[in-house]
Formats: C-alpha cells, sequence, structure tokens
C-alpha cells in the first residue's frame, strides 16, 4: 500500500480523528442490528427544535441502526451539519493536510527505536516497511495503525456520520460542517514533536499485542458497547485510553486540543445559528466526545441560556414542530 493510498485509507476514517475506528469485525458483522434504546440525542429547546447527536465514527451496524427518536429527528429537521462537511473534497483537502513538509520525514521526527518498531508491524502488514509512512505526520500515522487494525476497508460499509450527511443530502436538507477541515486537523498540529512521538508509542503498543487478531480488536468493541449502553463517562474515558494508552499527561493534552478547545468553537457557531435562524431546526451530528464534562458542547450551551436536554426514544411519538400561531411563536420539542 503506498502513500497516497494510505491517505485515501484514512479519509474514510475521519471522524476517527477523535473517535476510534471504522471497520466491522467478524463477529460484528453476524449480528443482528437493533438500535440503541440509549441514544446520544439531545434536544434544544426553542421557537424550532433543534438536536444534537453524538456519533461514534465506526460502520458496525448496531451503531447505524438509528432509533426511533433519531429518525424521527432528523425527519423534523431543515439542516444536518457534521464536524465537517463530509462532501467529495474530503480526501484531497485531507492530503493536503496530513503531509510533512517537503525535505522532511517520519523518520527524522522520531526516535529509532520508534521507527524500527513501526517498520517490523508494516511489514507483517504487507506495507512494505515504515517507508510507506514516511511522509505521513507522525499523529496521522497513529491514527493510520488504529484504524489498520480495526480492520477498515475502502468500499465497505458507511460510517454513521457519513451515512447521516448522505441521508439528509439525499433528502433535499441542507447539509454542511460545522469547522473546516483545516481547523479540525489543525488540532493535532498543535502537538509537538515529542507529544507526538508519544502518541505513536502508544499505538504500537496497543498494535503489537496481543499476538492473536481478536484480542486487538477488544478496544473497537470496547468503544461500541459503552456508545451502546449511553454511558458517557465510560465512554469518553475508552475513547481517551484508545488514543493515549495509560500516558495520562498526554491524554490531557489531547483532550484540551482535540476536545475543549473545539467544543468552545462548535458551541458558539451552534448558538450563532440558533440565535440568527430560531425558526429553523437543525440536526448537529458530532463525536459523542464533545458533550461531555462542563466544557463540553450541552454545557456550553446551556451557559448561554439555551434549554437542552436529553431525549429517550419514549420520546419518538412526542417529537413535533408546532405550526406558528397567529402573533404568536411555533412551538417545538417534546411534548411531555
Amino acid at each position: 500500500m503506498n502513500t497516497m493510498k494510505l491517505i485515501r485509507h484514512l479519509a474514510i476514517g475521519l471522524t476517527a480523528l477523535v473517535l476510534g475506528f471504522a471497520g466491522l469485525s467478524d463477529a460484528q458483522e453476524r449480528r443482528a442490528a437493533r438500535p440503541t434504546d440509549k441514544p446520544f440525542l439531545w434536544l434544544i429547546e426553542g421557537e424550532a427544535p433543534s438536536f444534537l447527536y453524538g456519533t461514534i465514527h465506526v460502520a458496525d451496524p448496531r451503531v447505524t441502526a438509528l432509533p426511533n427518536v433519531v429518525n424521527k429527528a432528523i425527519d423534523l429537521s431543515d439542516a444536518l451539519l457534521t464536524e465537517v462537511p463530509m462532501d467529495q473534497g474530503l480526501q484531497m483537502a485531507m492530503a493536503r493536510h496530513v503531509m510533512l513538509p517537503a525535505g522532511q520525514g517520519l523518520s527524522t521526527r522520531v526516535a529509532p527505536e520508534l521507527v524500527e518498531r513501526l517498520d517490523a508491524y508494516a511489514r507483517r502488514k504487507g506495507l512494505g516497511g515504515a517507508a510507506a509512512f514516511e511522509r505521513i505526520k507522525v499523529w496521522c500515522t497513529s491514527l493510520q495503525l488504529q484504524m489498520l487494525e480495526a480492520g477498515a476497508q475502502e468500499g465497505g460499509a458507511k460510517a454513521l456520520d457519513q451515512g447521516l450527511f448522505d441521508r439528509a443530502r439525499a433528502q433535499g436538507k441542507e447539509v454542511g460542517g460545522l469547522e473546516t477541515i483545516e481547523e479540525q486537523l489543525g488540532c493535532f498540529d498543535q502537538l509537538t514533536d515529542e507529544e507526538q512521538a508519544r502518541m505513536l508509542a502508544a499505538a504500537l503498543d496497543a498494535v503489537e499485542a496481543p499476538s492473536d487478531r481478536a484480542a486487538r480488536k477488544r478496544p473497537l468493541e470496547e468503544l461500541v458497547s459503552k456508545y451502546l449502553a449511553g454511558d458517557l463517562d465510560a465512554l469518553v474515558r475508552a475513547i481517551e485510553v484508545t488514543n493515549a494508552g495509560d500516558d495520562q499527561a498526554l491524554v490531557d493534552r489531547m483532550r484540551k486540543a482535540l476536545i475543549v478547545d473545539r467544543n468552545h468553537r462548535m458551541a458558539e457557531r451552534i448558538t450563532a445559528r440558533l440565535r440568527e435562524a430560531p425558526g429553523r431546526s437543525t440536526f448537529y451530528a458530532v463525536g459523542t466526545a464533545h458533550y461531555h464534562g462542563d466544557e463540553g458542547v450541552v454545557a456550553l450551551l446551556q451557559a448561554q441560556g439555551f434549554k437542552v436536554r436529553r431525549l429517550t426514544n419514549a420520546d419518538a411519538n412526542r417529537l413535533r414542530r408546532a405550526p406558528a400561531a397567529a402573533g404568536g411563536r411555533a412551538g417545538s420539542g417534546a411534548r411531555r
């Protein structure tokens, strides 16, 4: 697999930049898809209802099978926004931002022992050695190893985010992103060379042991199980371990650069949309970790005075957009 093919492979798993892996395990493919009873879905009350939906970037049918309340929220919405626009220009945009500057190579950015470990792994995977990653940024290589090990396949099933984006576009809704690809990938460039090297070491630790492939897929299964259980605290912790291992300093650094700083940007842009077009309903689908904690998008919107509450599947039949009465305002949300 050459460098450009690796980049295309990575583009398929774009939102795995923060939230894990694309692809299915053999066991997952055999399971009957059943939507979760505890979706990460919040209602933003207002003149028209808007929604916050937490995603995880996998193609597992247990994740892509949407609960009724999520389907109803999408159908009620006028627009759907993901983290970045998931359109045809995505791969080209990524290719421009994951390559090292001319004259630089991965082997000059990390210690020789890490290059040796990467070379051995790449040869076992039939990639011809570390040279396949030489022109790719270190943080990107780390993510690529995770997705390769999880079994991401070009041309495979659509991951959740992509499926939502394509569905909304097919329905004629407005689609777009809360960030540009430059903003999203730029957060990784904030990591120092030393931090990126630690990230690569953690990725190699994960893919080198244990030796059997089924055991190496456990992190993916853990992420999916936590997501389906609707446990936000547990899911975020699993994500952090996947990305940085037991390196708590790196976990903290990545949380700020990849999650918290972006939360503020997303919340500002959601707030602006809500205030500029209060009668327009938007479905926001971003990585679930962005809703967690006191600096999560939910808390930041609440601090701006918006009423935000989590929905359950039982709310599906109560979701509606009431017509505006003469001289009044349109009602919104789930009727209690």
